[in-house]
């Protein structure tokens, strides 16, 4: 999800978040629709703040809340992300920072493609006088673009490195290149 959201907050357009998405709460299955939720109810449960009864959303009992939470112990909550710096909801706070840091990244700015090709990672692009690469794939990759020279990185998420006109880039990484 990390990656995900790298790619969704630094494309043209306005980024969309809904709410829980950046502690990565789960879908829940198997609950009733109210008022007209059809498939979407389980995407609404209530907010997942701490460990405490019905993970900090309400003191009311259970059985009482409009919808239930995610009865899982392993369910994402804001308390067990909110210190680590590797979290999703950390890189998420980051990525939405990095994103008003930079007019290259408002919604409007220019846009294009350095390097896609079919079927190869990593997806290059421009946005600005910033340079852009994703590596969804599960495996590093190294690519040389003479666009990428005196380009240093200002933001990472997992592994990435640049030696004159050559990226490397991790799996699952992702990274913001600035000249300079």
């Amino acid at each position: 999800l990390k990656i995900a959201y790298a790619f969704i907050l630094t494309m043209p357009g306005v980024p969309f978040i809904y709410y829980g998405d950046e502690i990565g709460m789960r879908y829940m299955k198997d609950i009733r629709s109210k008022e007209g939720g059809f498939h979407r109810t389980g995407s609404r449960t209530p907010m997942q703040w701490d460990n405490n009864a019905n993970k900090g959303f309400s003191t009311a009992e259970t059985q009482q809340l409009y919808l239930a939470v995610d009865p899982s112990k392993d369910a994402p909550t804001v308390e067990n992300q909110l210190h680590d710096k590797d979290s999703l909801y950390s890189i998420t706070k980051s990525l939405v920072a990095l994103r008003h840091m930079h007019a290259d990244l408002q919604a409007d700015a220019d846009f294009n493609v350095i390097y896609a090709e079919k079927e190869k990672m990593p997806f290059v692009y421009k946005r600005g006088k910033l340079i852009l690469a994703i590596n969804p794939s599960s495996v590093e990759e190294t690519i040389s673009l003479d666009e990428l020279q005196g380009y240093k990185p200002i933001y990472t998420i997992g592994k990435a490195s640049i030696e004159d006109t050559t990226l490397t880039i991790g799996p699952s990484s992702f990274v913001v290149l600035q000249r300079g």
